[in-house]
């Protein structure tokens, strides 16, 4: 895995992608915003990461109370167990 992945290509995202992805080619590769920890791209010619409307957790979190962000993290952790492991 390339250690720098500003300015993220798509023949990067295919190396990176390959194992889990093999016969897909990403076509493309657009920064997003919000990634508070690394830098967070979606990729085209496969779907990788579906793209909700909304704002970043950490944007709103000052707002929530501990039981509502602990609410948040349940539900992504549904999301995320019933996505195939494919």
């Amino acid at each position: 895995m390339p250690a720098d992945l500003v300015g993220l290509t798509p023949t990067a995202a295919n190396l990176l992608l390959r194992e889990v992805l093999p016969g897909h080619r990403v076509a493309a590769c657009v920064l997003r915003t919000g990634g508070q920890l690394s830098q967070v791209y979606e990729a085209y010619g496969y779907t990788v990461m579906t793209l909700l409307p909304g704002q970043p957790l950490s944007a709103v979190s000052a707002r929530l109370g501990e039981s509502e962000i602990f609410g948040v993290y349940r539900q992504m952790g549904s999301i995320l167990a019933a996505l195939p492991a494919t």
